[in-house]
């Protein structure tokens, strides 16, 4: 139903601001994702359908297999991950018929031949067929070979309400637990542990990145930091400038992990890659015909000749075309180490943004472009661990 789930990330990185503040922090997030399930809990019991069952007379049931709704939501047990923490909100299986559209269908027992219920509000012509008991106000007991679901819309996700309604506490309690973690810090810091923090590796990374498309591949297991693929003034080996942009230029890798579920053991093993992505996404602020070419990705950019000498370029797109792979990298000057670069490369890219190219008066034209690197026979003879692309940065 819901989940409460915090990663200790990176925890490691922070002992030299403070060990014990640090060995405390796993159980004190531990006890704030227990405080907001148990708050999630009670605010959904608010905000959920009550979700009775009756007896044959119409009165309210109460069971292990027949608790309504709101009283089946529970707070589960905590659970440790390998970098976190979880918590989950649970509830009886119906309950999750409540929350999204439910289409009309049928509804026929599984184990019996006939399928029992009150049916409450049931009409006057109901109780005349189908009464099987007493007959209390419009409700009647109903046994029948099935019925036809007639679909159901929920007027609002209750879950979320129930969400946004502890979300300001929530968030509170959050900001309480960091101010805490803080003062155990300081408090560390007086007791004689130095706090080491290097400005110059914060201001080393806020320079502008540049794009290049189509630069020189690094050969296995090299970098595109060598002084044979970059120059000394951060140009990779024949690469193509996309000229200027604006905003951040983004590069993502992301690897999807899974694990082998074994009857010996809650947790999975094994744990194993089954698949892999690569993406830069910038926005240039030269909409040229060469990059509106990119941005088309399998586009023809020709020259054209006109009367009067008249000349130009143009893009024709469609049909059966191939989509052709090409290199692409941000490379960006460290502040503080002129002539010293980091960046990253996919090795085969195409873009998968399409082109949107506005116009209008007085505003300049920007095209968005997403590069996501896909394999070749190329990149695919590569050694494993290198096939895809690469983040490099040179040193003082």
């Amino acid at each position: 139903m819901f989940k409460i789930e915090v990663e200790f990330v990176n925890l490691e990185k922070l002992v030299s601001l403070s060990e014990r503040a640090i060995a405390e922090m796993p159980a004190r997030v531990r006890r704030w994702v227990l405080t907001t399930a148990e708050m999630y809990k009670q605010a959904a019991r608010t905000w959920a359908p009550v979700g009775q069952y009756f007896d044959r007379q119409g009165k309210p049931t109460y069971s292990l297999l027949h608790l309504p709704l709101r009283e089946s939501i529970h707070r589960g047990p905590l659970t440790t991950l390998p970098d976190g923490a979880q918590v989950e909100v649970l509830m009886a299986h119906h309950g999750k018929f409540t929350l999204e559209p439910v289409k009309p269908h049928p509804i026929t027992p599984r184990r019996k031949s006939r399928l029992a219920f009150y049916w409450v509000n049931a009409p006057p012509e109901a109780a005349v067929k189908w009464s099987r008991g007493p007959v209390v106000g419009r409700g009647v007991w109903v046994v029948v070979p099935g019925v036809f679901h007639p679909g159901y819309r929920p007027r609002i996700r209750w879950d979320v309400k129930a969400w946004e309604a502890i979300a300001p506490a929530v968030e509170e309690h959050l900001r309480r637990l960091g101010a805490a973690v803080l003062r155990g810090a300081a408090r560390a810091t007086e007791r004689g542990q130095s706090m080491a923090v290097t400005i110059n590796n914060i201001c080393a990374y806020i320079s502008p990145g540049n794009v290049y498309v189509g630069a020189q591949v690094p050969a296995p297991l090299h970098s595109l930091g060598e002084e044979a693929h970059l120059s000394a003034d951060g140009v990779p080996s024949g690469g193509t400038h996309v000229g200027a942009t604006t905003g951040e230029a983004v590069y993502r890798y992301s690897a999807t992990v899974e694990t082998v579920d074994i009857e010996q053991s809650t947790f999975g093993v094994c744990p194993h890659v089954t698949a892999e992505e690569a993406t830069l996404e910038f926005t240039v602020a030269e909409a040229t015909a060469e990059n509106i070419k990119r941005a088309i990705g399998q586009g023809f950019l020709r020259d054209f000749t006109g009367p009067d000498s008249l000349t130009g370029k143009v893009i024709s797109v469609g049909g059966l075309t191939d989509v052709t792979g090409t290199s692409i990298c941000v490379i960006s000057e460290k502040k503080n180490d002129p002539g010293r670069y980091c960046g990253a490369m996919i090795y085969n890219a195409y873009n998968d943004a399409g082109l949107e190219r506005r116009f209008k008066k007085g505003e300049a034209t920007f095209i968005t472009m997403t590069f996501r690197g896909i394999a070749s026979t190329a990149t695919l003879d590569r050694p494993a661990g290198d096939q895809l692309g690469q983040y490099f940065e040179q040193n003082a």
